[in-house]
């Protein structure tokens, strides 16, 4: 049984020479040294050592358990390892699949700004919960409201939605309401619109308001005498806050 250098165990294995010299360090293989030159040898076993520790580096094991799996263990306690990895595994795969979602869910925000900036349609929304009341979206000293009524991880701009009522005489009441989907939202249909606000611009909704009643009168449409504004994207140009408001008049 002859000895072996690091280059051959290195072409044999294909494990580069740093990692090699890497799992030495760590204490799972322990070569031994010429007596002549001091150069590195490696045994057989050492070389079945380093194919173990590929076989568990290739299902991503940390180098603690891998440490532990080539010192002393058994076949229980390599599952429990590899069950406990893939529980953790599953973890991540669900927070990816939420974060996914979530990216998505800005995508088809843009989408929506895309094909429905200052354009009247009708669609539906799903319903949902109103939890309490702000004075106002800046009224930054009362969102203590907000996460006591919502403890989600949701975004303030996601919880916030304008609640403005009006009869033929005019606007009722403009407050801000504090919302939550519904887990099973009916589908409320209305009239839509998104229209583009900013610092130093105009009232959007003074423009925007009159023209959604204009259409529903020459389309023979009946509002219930409610619109929600929501915020569906915040950003800067020119160094300046731009938001685009989503607004949602329930129609009969």
């Amino acid at each position: 049984m002859r000895p072996y250098s690091i280059g051959e165990v290195s072409a044999i294995t294909q494990i580069s020479r740093d990692r090699i010299r890497n799992y030495e360090k760590q204490g799972i293989i322990c070569p031994g040294r010429d007596k002549e030159n001091d150069y590195r040898m490696y045994s057989e076993r050492d070389i079945a050592m380093l194919q173990a520790v590929e076989t568990y580096r290739f299902a991503d094991f940390g180098i603690d358990d891998i440490s532990a799996i080539c010192t002393q263990t058994s076949v229980e306690d390599i599952m429990k390892i590899a069950m406990s990895r893939s529980d953790n595994i599953d973890r991540q795969i669900n927070e990816l699949k939420i974060l996914k979602q979530r990216n998505l869910d800005i995508t088809n925000k843009c989408r929506l700004i895309r094909e429905n900036l200052n354009i009247l349609c009708v669609r539906t929304y799903d319903d949902f919960e109103i939890l309490g009341e702000l004075d106002d979206y800046m009224s930054f000293d009362e969102y203590s409201r907000i996460y006591s009524a919502d403890e989600s991880r949701r975004p303030v701009v996601y919880k916030l939605q304008r609640m403005i009522t009006f009869d033929p005489g005019g606007i009722k009441t403009n407050k801000m309401v504090i919302t939550r989907p519904k887990d099973h939202p009916e589908k409320i249909r209305c009239l839509y619109m998104i229209v583009k606000d900013g610092e130093n611009t105009d009232d959007a909704m003074k423009t925007a308001f009159p023209k959604c009643l204009d259409y529903c009168k020459a389309n023979d449409l009946i509002v219930t005498g409610t619109v929600y504004i929501g915020m569906l994207l915040i950003m800067c140009e020119d160094r300046k806050i731009s938001t685009y408001l989503e607004i949602k008049a329930p129609i009969k």
